[in-house]
């Protein structure tokens, strides 16, 4: 985490600023499942670094890891779960190719 309190910052982080060059990337309307499917292989899976920190995220997602923790803590779980989740999300997008989600007649998405 850049700004954990576990470990000293290195300089003087700015988190406002960090969040406004940060949300000057956001995603306009044109931005497709496509895109958000080549933009993650890209940068997941396209290098070493890039797998090592998908790994990582993983592993931070409790992907590899029961989510029930002893003693019982409902609140750890939950925090566990949503981590998961996110996980989640991201093996989805990156296994997951549009093109090959099959189309009826008017384009849209056919059901199952």
């Amino acid at each position: 985490m850049i700004f954990s309190k576990k470990r000293p910052a290195v300089g003087n982080p700015d988190p406002v600023a960090f969040l406004e060059r940060l949300g000057r990337s956001r995603v306009g309307e044109d931005y497709g499942d496509i895109d958000r499917y080549r933009d993650f292989r890209r940068v997941f899976l396209d290098t070493p670094r890039g797998r090592r920190v998908l790994w990582q995220l993983l592993e931070m997602g409790y992907l590899f890891a029961p989510i029930a923790v002893l003693p019982a803590d409902p609140y750890a779980a939950y925090h566990r779960d949503g981590a998961r989740n996110l996980a989640l999300n991201i093996l989805a997008i990156l296994n997951a190719d549009p093109n090959a989600i099959p189309e009826n007649e008017t384009g849209e998405m056919a059901d199952e």
